[in-house]
């Protein structure tokens, strides 16, 4: 599995938890709209963030295999989304509310780079003279 899969998938469980508790928290407290309007934000992160990694990895392939059509991350329909969500927020105040929206939107951005660096901080553990043998060094002993 390579590090790329890796930070994808703490991603995705630590965004479940996140919004696991979200749900609780919406179920247990009298301020439904705001909990609401974060999980509304975390979900459209979350969609964002993986449509993201997807887009990077087709890229990538392409890169490897040496295609030259040019191909873009996909910003407008990320920005599209939080669009949506926005003007799902303005058309229903009463089930969402606005700033706890605007709150969540960057959660799993936030937990993107958790993810990444304690998967780099992981594999620097386990494999510290990885590639030694590859780069080579300059010494003549």
């Amino acid at each position: 599995m390579s590090e790329f899969d890796r930070s994808r998938r703490l991603v995705l469980i630590l965004t479940a938890i996140t919004l696991f508790c979200s749900i609780l928290l919406w179920l247990l407290t009298p301020a439904k709209s705001f909990v609401a309007g974060f999980i509304l934000g975390g979900l459209i992160s979350l969609y964002n963030v993986l449509y993201l990694a997807r887009r990077v990895k087709i890229i990538s392939q392409m890169v490897i295999t040496g295609v030259h059509r040019r191909m873009g991350l996909g910003f407008m329909y990320r920005v599209l989304m939080v669009v949506f969500g926005a003007i799902l927020v303005y058309k229903r105040p009463e089930w969402f509310d606005f700033r706890s929206y605007v709150l969540g939107l960057p959660l799993c951005y936030i937990l993107l780079l958790i993810a990444t660096g304690l998967t780099l901080k992981k594999g620097k553990e386990i494999t510290p003279q990885e590639g030694g043998d590859v780069l080579g060094t300059d010494s003549e002993n």
